[in-house]
């Protein structure tokens, strides 16, 4: 069978999406049934250079030239979002069509009703979390019989940076794009910073990432008097991130707008508890009570009481950072994933991989 994968970028420096696309090339190139062939737009990371992966290097009129060549051609197509499932429009109808579904896109407070054109043609959909299904469900039907499959990081093994839990420092992360209309909880925790140093005077927030955002933020952050205690690192490269990660007691990103939420398990990798949200799916990937919390954005106080709980009670933090770290050697290594997804492919295809 001719199983073929498109993907606008595998890149997992740009985005979430990005590096889901790099999990789904991953397992496809493992040994299986299936002749696989995948197609990037943009240009490929180092790691994932190979024979079956063949590149736009970022020239779009390519990348739809040889693609719908390519979907033609093949048995069942992949697509790693609703954008890229385009294509399938241009191409043969041979070819069965499934599209990897992320979040809002088809939320129906914010999906665009060109994706859910699209969502309409395809023969099969798999989302990352049952939150993003149940979502989608509530006006649109065809989610019904929608697969799950959760994201994982893209490493079986523990991260070479892991400092002991008893010598981690006082310290918050928020890691994620810092984009405007998209809160992800950046201004709530700037603003409810000084709380935190109430009870914790050496407490530091750390905010990594870019956006369009980031300039606003940045100047909420200087007005207030414990601005010194707030750093803003700008874009770090992925070895960065797990140090700055490994260093620290809490990631704490409480957001609306998480379809799963890839930075909680990375986290949890390292023994980080996480603080996520019960507005999105951050509640459905991180345990309340158990790996972090999982607060009500609509009452702040919860979100001050949490970082303080951690931070104050070595014991709690260091129990909260073990069972973070088992979560993610149960359900979210890499191996996790490769099962998961590839199982819902040999569903699909009735060929056992």
């Amino acid at each position: 069978m001719k199983l073929v994968f498109i993907a606008e970028s595998m890149d997992g420096r740009s985005g979430g999406i990005q590096r889901v696309a790099h999990l789904i090339s991953k397992c496809l190139l493992e040994p299986s049934e299936y002749s696989v062939e995948i197609i990037s737009a943009k240009e490929l990371p180092t790691e994932l250079k190979s024979s079956n992966i063949w590149s736009a290097n970022n020239k779009k009129w390519l990348f739809w030239l040889k693609a719908v060549s390519v979907v033609r051609r093949a048995d069942m197509v992949i697509y790693d979002h609703l954008g890229t499932a385009r294509v399938h429009s241009f191409a043969s109808k041979k070819a069965k069509s499934v599209a990897f579904i992320h979040g809002i896109e088809v939320w129906k407070e914010t999906a665009p009703p060109k994706r859910l054109k699209t969502v309409e043609k395809m023969d099969y959909l798999i989302t990352n979390s049952q939150f993003t299904k149940t979502k989608a469900l509530e006006h649109l039907p065809v989610f019904k019989n929608a697969k799950v499959c959760w994201l994982s990081t893209l490493e079986d093994g523990h991260s070479k940076f892991e400092v002991p839990l008893n010598q981690r420092r006082a310290q918050v992360v928020i890691l994620g794009r810092m984009k405007s209309g998209r809160d992800k909880g950046h201004e709530a925790l700037i603003e409810l910073w000084g709380d935190v140093l109430e009870k914790n005077a050496d407490a530091r927030l750390v905010i990594i990432g870019i956006g369009d955002d980031q300039e606003r933020l940045k100047r909420l952050a200087e007005s207030k008097e414990y601005a010194e205690s707030i750093e803003f690192t700008g874009f770090l490269e992925n070895e960065d991130v797990e140090k700055r990660l490994a260093q620290s007691k809490l990631l704490c990103m409480p957001s609306r707008g998480e379809g799963f939420g890839l930075v909680y398990i990375e986290a949890m990798r390292l023994g980080v508890p996480v603080i996520a949200s019960i507005q999105d799916a951050g509640q459905e990937v991180n345990v309340d009570g158990e790996t972090g919390f999982n607060i009500d954005l609509d009452k702040q106080s919860e979100l001050i009481e949490s970082i303080n709980h951690v931070l104050s009670n070595q014991n709690e933090f260091e129990k909260m950072g073990k069972n973070a770290l088992q979560r993610w050697e149960h359900s979210f290594n890499y191996k996790s994933f490769s099962d998961r997804f590839l199982s819902i492919i040999s569903e699909m295809t009735g060929i056992n991989s």
